[in-house]
């Protein structure tokens, strides 16, 4: 659909809310907030942002929009298991960065996947 000031705010607001509902599901499940936690919040929205494009641009065509969900569920299945392993290693900073990208890149795929389809169907 045509980029407008709607989409916009639209996209934004999205892409913000995923990584503070990531954060916020970081403190209650008990993170302590340091370094390495604020680096993943950039890198993670960068990855979230690429998917919401992904997802809110998509072209007419059912098969098409089939591969382009597919391609970012496994793509996230992919980092998910990939910083998961990374997530094993004993130093608390890096242990901490990797769980922190799998939670921030889950709430994100989160919004991408559920809650952005209801944002484009009110448009």
């Amino acid at each position: 659909f045509p980029v407008t000031i709607k989409v916009v705010f639209i996209f934004a607001g999205l892409n913000l809310a995923s990584i503070l509902g990531g954060f916020f599901l970081m403190m209650v499940l008990g993170f302590k907030l340091h370094v390495s936690l604020i680096m993943t919040a950039s890198i993670a929205l960068g990855m979230v942002v690429d998917s919401t494009i992904h997802l809110m641009f998509l072209e007419d065509g059912e098969h098409k929009a089939r591969f382009t969900y597919h391609s970012v569920i496994l793509s996230h299945l992919v980092l998910f298991f990939s910083f998961g392993l990374l997530a094993l290693e004993p130093f608390l900073p890096i242990r901490d960065f990797a769980l922190g990208l799998i939670i921030l890149l889950g709430v994100g795929l989160f919004y991408d996947l559920w809650v952005l389809p209801l944002l484009n169907k009110k448009n």
